[in-house]
């Protein structure tokens, strides 16, 4: 009902505003009052009026679901009743509802102690009824706003963080308010932490009366002073257990007490306290208090925020030290107990101090011990032992024991709490203290700061102790601890910094400051390490992952300086260490961190060690995520094995391993039926194991419906399992947690797959806007799921909102951390659905370009070949289907060419060996030639290559050579032959060079005929029918943790986007695809080349050369030709001399290891050509091992000569006379240089 009545008052707003707009354009055009206008628009306030009215009266009756205080009311408050009528009446009153459509703020601000948190508390009490949700956040930091907005976001059933709260409360429609307290540091600005839009109450609490201008509702803010002396004098007699009626001699002495204590709340509820517990009489209590203040007053004047407070703040703090003293007088243990416990307690954070952390400071001293001593048995591990530093009695004597002694920690606390000192929450079974006393004890006078260092580290290692490595302190219940925890650790390390800090200024004015002295701040030993350790395991849990870094760091460095990594501790810290880098994105440092880790497993443990295996494992996993998944699945295939053998199969860490295999398999393609065995065997083992709804097990789950998915078996059972997925995340971690979001974006792609289109958007929808307010627009999870929205609106025909959002993911992801450049797997599947949508809207040549791309993107992500270039690739490079080597459309030509000569190095060698003119063609005027006729940087790269192996060459024939000994360079140093023959062979290549390009200008005027009326002749463009294919796959996307995994439910993958280069223009009849191949028309007029035949298909019609080639480029194609001299250069490097005992694997040598594939083509490719050239060739390479000293002259001569020639030719385009000329012209130009040279030193 409030929604109906809210949405009709936006309309009756939204008619008023318009109403009024035509009524000031009236009177600006002259035409005279619109009093109609003015009749209607009064109708339409009244309206408005009314339906406010009836809200109002309904939210007042609003039954209340949340109710959370900063602190319980307590069973004396007394006074500011005038106060809480007021402000109900100015919040809750229907005229303010009636005429404020805005978030209600108001400002309650005063002295520290005057009690402004519990009149909060009251209001909130006395208003429970008409409010919905009562909440409350910590202002004190911006650290603790965060924290306790978390804590308002679990209410609400949200991700646990400030964004996702605040949004959660500007939706609500019913009443809440939200109470911000200790809103005190003037560097915190409240607008960024006010939930969004006009809706609810917020009322703030603060010291700082520059805060008034937060209040929006006249007159904006309350001042809290004293109390009045009546309410003053009844607090103090209620704090104090005095029965009422209260005589007039009690009432005198009251008024004496409550003016000497500045009528100041929380001074006067310890006041009561120590008179309650019998330290002193109502009439002996100011004799007591003057004592303290006198003493407090003379040992040094505290900080406090102004000077007009100074006084008030010390006779309060004289108060604490009544009750205090009063505690320390006894003299029994429970007292001592107290007063340890109570310093504690100023170290840790003043709220929400549990009984859990000294419980478990104890009891699990006896589960690290046992936990040890395992190690020790399984691995030969030292135990670890603490060096006993400084603890509260009762901890230190309890872990000793091993007996945790509840009763006596409970009577110490009782005596904190009979004095005020602390207050318990019976319901949480915690602590806290007032922040003033939280303070005090802190800045006692008694309190040096050498106690202050012990007690702080005492402090530290209390919360220390609490904690758990792992494995142990697995449980959700450890979870839910090590999360309120949190503020305690933060504070503690702040306190330790500064002590720290003033430990050091104090020494810099002292002689012996000067000397490094053990203690505070002068070494990292193996009790900081411990306790480092252990608060970055909270960090890395509540996502402060840049504290855990440097935390682990820290540890990590210690280790490594002290036991190494071979020790299990240093592998176990540089572990999560790499698992701090993979959730900040850095996934390169990480996969570097558990590589190391691994290979020190090897070494110490050996391959087959449980350790081992799990770090093998964990490996796989980052190669995984960097998409390098042939590494991933010989690491894990292994590790699985090796579990079977030392754990079963049945084992958690073998099923687990298992599964995280069979998710590799997927990646894959080949194999679906052993992917989907593995992670049926591992869901079904581990839900044995640990319930079918463990973490784990949901895992397993979401994978094999993924499988399920990508085999086009049930796309419907596929959405079941996930959406049971789905919702168990709900239950457990909270719908808006990434792991629930990445459940919502599977069951999207599997709505995809059954053609449920409107109902994966909205799932992606929803999923996205929850991404952008908790993870960013720009994390690795919410372009995941644009990247998945923008394919919903690709198979929608939304193709210009589809263009849009894939856009945008590649450009987010460019600079994403990868293996190699910018070629992030998840950039890459963006790149496949952009190329999809491209293909559907007839953009064939976009689409081809960013397949080319990513294919580029998949080869430099991976050492081997990428199991989705492989099937990008596979339709036009099979050749079992009638088609010949894969062409590309060249960008600065547009025409089809090889597509080796784009990417592999080794095949483009081989090309060159085996002088084909298309790649020669495509590679001297498109991939090298420069429109500003200057060297490419590459062949100037090459030219320097080649000028150092034609030295090494001439080097080593000359040697053999017996007239060296006796000519004047045998007697040189080798320095002074090295740069001889550097000169020597420059001076040479430059001959030659000039030589051709000189006879290139006198011999060849202008192109040949048939390549002019080939330039002449009209262009014809290769143009790829436009038929959009109705299936296309789901998936695509190369995920990481996050990501989707690829899926062909809807049809053809994306390899359906390769060309082929095929006779025909269609696939054949073997082929799966339905998506129409380029059709690459042949001009019937073009004349055959005057040259042997081409290598590549005949019906790709050879690119002409262009008008004139210039004199860079014959350098350049002299150059490239000249890489022949390069090739048996491994005779030389594999050789037990330069006289040429070689291996004769040359010709399988540049092949990738194993690729059976590469050797057959290579094998098939010399074979088939039809060239004199390759004959030559293929018999100088026969019969390289016998004459392998000849093979390298000959080669450094005629093989080289015959690879200019051909490049001349296809340059050129001259003719065989010519380019032989030329050839000729320029190694006799060579050749005399060198002889006059060599002449010059007699040889």
């Amino acid at each position: 009902m409030s929604k109906d009545l809210r949405s009709l008052d936006q309309n009756f707003k939204s008619q008023m505003m318009s109403m009024e707009n035509r009524i000031k354009f009236s009177d600006e055009s002259g035409a005279g009052p619109d009093l109609e206008g003015v009749s209607t628009l009064s109708r339409i306030k009244h309206s408005r009026s009314s339906i406010r009215s009836v809200a109002a009266a309904v939210s007042i009756t609003t039954p209340n679901k949340f109710f959370d205080v900063p602190q319980p009311v307590s069973s004396v408050y007394t006074g500011r009743t005038a106060f809480l009528e007021k402000l109900r009446n100015i919040l809750f009153s229907p005229v303010t509802l009636e005429s404020t459509q805005k978030q209600l703020r108001f400002v309650i601000y005063g002295m520290g102690g005057s009690g402004k948190t519990q009149f909060c508390s009251k209001f909130a009490e006395q208003n429970r009824d008409c409010l919905w949700g009562v909440f409350w956040v910590d202002a004190s930091s911006q650290e603790r706003i965060k924290q306790t907005y978390a804590e308002i976001g679990k209410l609400g059933e949200v991700e646990p963080n400030h964004k996702a709260a605040m949004h959660w409360l500007s939706n609500r429609e019913e009443r809440w308010l939200l109470i911000i307290d200790n809103a005190d540091d003037p560097r915190i600005d409240l607008h960024e932490f006010f939930p969004k839009g006009d809706r609810g109450y917020i009322i703030i609490t603060t010291r700082n009366p520059a805060h008034k201008l937060y209040g929006n509702l006249k007159p904006g803010s309350f001042e809290f002073q004293g109390m009045e002396d009546y309410d003053a004098r009844t607090l103090l007699l209620r704090a104090a257990r005095l029965s009422e009626p209260w005589d007039a001699d009690c009432a005198t002495w009251a008024a004496k007490i409550t003016r000497q204590l500045g009528f100041l709340a929380l001074a006067l509820i310890h006041a009561g306290a120590a008179i309650r517990n019998r330290l002193c009489s109502l009439k002996d209590y100011l004799t007591f208090y003057d004592k303290n203040w006198e003493r407090i007053r003379r040992t040094r004047q505290l900080s406090v925020d102004s000077d007009g407070e100074r006084e008030e703040y010390m006779s309060a703090h004289a108060t604490y030290e009544v009750s205090f003293n009063g505690i320390a007088k006894k003299g029994t243990e429970s007292s001592e107990d107290a007063i340890q416990l109570l310093k504690i307690f100023s170290f840790f954070y003043f709220k929400n101090i549990r009984f859990d952390i000294l419980k478990k400071a104890v009891i699990n001293c006896e589960l690290e011990k046992a936990e040890q001593e395992r190690k020790a048995q399984q691995e030969g591990e030292r135990p670890l032992t603490w060096s006993s530093p400084v603890l509260p009695s009762a901890i230190r004597e309890g872990r000793a024991l091993q007996f945790f002694d509840e009763v006596r920690i409970r009577y110490a606390l009782r005596e904190l709490i009979q004095m005020s000192l602390v207050t318990q929450d019976e319901s949480a079974d915690s602590y806290s203290m007032h922040p003033l006393v939280h303070r005090w004890v802190q800045e006692r006078p008694e309190m040096s700061t050498s106690e202050q260092a012990v007690w702080s580290q005492a402090a530290a290692t209390t919360l220390a102790h609490s904690i758990l490595l792992p494995p142990l302190g697995e449980s959700e219940a450890d979870e839910i601890f090590r999360r309120d925890i949190l503020p305690h650790i933060d504070h503690v390390r702040s306190c330790l910094a500064a002590i720290n800090d003033k430990i050091t200024e104090n020494r810099k004015g002292r002689w012996y400051g000067l000397v490094q002295w053990p203690g505070a701040g002068s070494r990292f030993g193996r009790d900081n390490a411990i306790l480092y350790a252990k608060f970055s395991i909270v960090f890395a849990q509540n996502g402060r992952w840049d504290d855990a870094e440097s935390l682990q760091l820290a540890v990590k460095q210690y280790a490594d300086n002290i036991l190494g990594l071979e020790h299990p501790i240093t592998r176990r810290i540089t572990l999560a260490l790499a698992l701090t880098y993979w959730n900040q994105g850095r996934g390169d440092e990480a996969a570097d961190l558990q590589d190391a880790v691994l290979q020190a497993c090897m070494a110490s443990l050996g391959p087959n060690s449980h350790e081992t295996l799990m770090s093998m494992d964990l490996l796989g996993q980052g190669r995984w995520q960097q998409g390098r998944y042939s590494e991933a699945r010989m690491l894990q295939q292994h590790a699985v094995e090796g579990l079977i053998k030392i754990r079963g199969p049945r084992h958690e860490d073998t099923l687990s391993v298992m599964g995280n295999l069979g998710r590799t398999l997927m990646k894959f393609y080949e194999n679906p039926d052993e992917a989907k065995r593995l992670l049926s065997q591992a869901y079904d083992g581990l839900s044995e194991l640990l319930g079918p709804t463990h973490l784990k097990s949901l895992v397993m789950k979401e994978e094999l419906a993924l499988v399920i998915l990508q085999m086009e078996e049930e796309p419907s059972l596929a959405a079941t399992m996930i959406e049971e997925v789905l919702v168990s995340r709900k239950e457990k971690l909270g719908k808006e947690h990434p792991y629930s979001l990445l459940a919502m974006v599977n069951l999207a792609r599997a709505n995809i797959a059954m053609g449920q289109f409107k109902e994966a958007e909205s799932l992606v929808r929803w999923g996205l806007e929850v991404a952008d307010r908790n993870l960013s627009h720009k994390h690795i999870g919410t372009l995941m799921g644009r990247t998945v929205l923008g394919v919903i609106l690709t198979r929608q025909s939304r193709f210009d909102e589809a263009e849009d959002t894939l856009l945008g993911v590649i450009e987010n992801l460019r600079n994403f951390s990868s293996f190699r450049g910018d070629f992030h797997p998840d950039r890459l599947g963006a790149m496949i659905e952009l190329a999809k949508c491209y293909k559907l809207q007839g953009r064939v040549n976009d689409s081809i370009r960013l397949c080319d791309e990513t294919i580029e993107g998949l080869s430099k992500i991976s050492l081997k070949e990428h199991p989705l270039e492989k099937m990008m690739k596979s339709k036009a490079d099979d050749r079992a289907l009638g088609k010949g080597v894969r062409l590309t459309q060249c960008a600065r030509c547009q025409r089809f060419a090889d597509k080796y000569v784009e990417h592999d190095f080794v095949v483009l060698f081989i090309d060159l060996v085996l002088i084909k003119p298309q790649v020669y063609r495509h590679l001297l005027f498109n991939r090298l030639g420069r429109d500003d006729d200057k060297f490419d940087r590459s062949i100037i790269r090459l030219g320097i290559l080649i000028l150092l192996f034609d030295v090494y060459l001439s080097w080593a024939r000359i040697e053999k050579s017996s007239a060296i000994a006796s000519s004047r360079l045998g007697n040189t140093p080798i320095i002074v032959q090295y740069v001889f023959f550097l000169t020597l062979n420059a001076l040479a290549t430059l001959a030659h060079h000039v030589t051709v390009r000189f006879l290139a200008t006198i011999l060849v005027l202008k192109p040949a005929t048939q390549s002019q009326k080939a330039h002449e002749a009209p262009q014809r463009a290769n143009t790829l029918p436009s038929s959009p294919s109705d299936a296309y796959a789901t998936g695509g996307a190369i995920p990481t943790q996050f990501s989707a995994n690829p899926s062909s439910t809807g049809g053809s993958s994306a390899a359906d986007l390769a060309r082929s280069s095929s006779g025909s223009d269609t696939v054949g009849d073997g082929a799966q695809s339905a998506t129409p191949l380029p059709s690459l028309s042949v001009e019937t007029d073009f004349p055959p080349p005057l040259r042997r035949s081409s290598t590549a298909p005949p019906q790709i019609r050879p690119i002409p050369p262009p008008a004139l080639a210039s004199r860079n480029a014959i350098s350049t194609a002299l150059l490239v030709s000249s890489c022949t001299k390069l090739f048996p250069i491994l005779l030389v490097i594999w050789g037990t001399d330069a006289s040429g005992e070689a291996s004769g694997a040359l010709d399988t040598s540049f092949l990738p290891t194993g690729s059976s594939e590469g050797e057959a083509a290579l094998n098939s490719s010399i074979w088939s050509s039809q060239s004199l050239q390759s004959v030559v060739q293929s018999t100088l390479l026969t019969l390289a091992q016998p004459w392998s000293s000849l093979l390298l002259s000959v080669t450094n001569t005629h093989l080289v000569l015959l690879n200019n020639t051909e490049a001349l030719l296809i340059l050129l385009d001259c003719g065989y006379s010519y380019a032989i000329a030329m050839t000729l012209g320029g190694q006799l130009a060579r050749w005399a240089v060198e002889r006059c040279f060599l002449s010059l030193v007699g040889l």
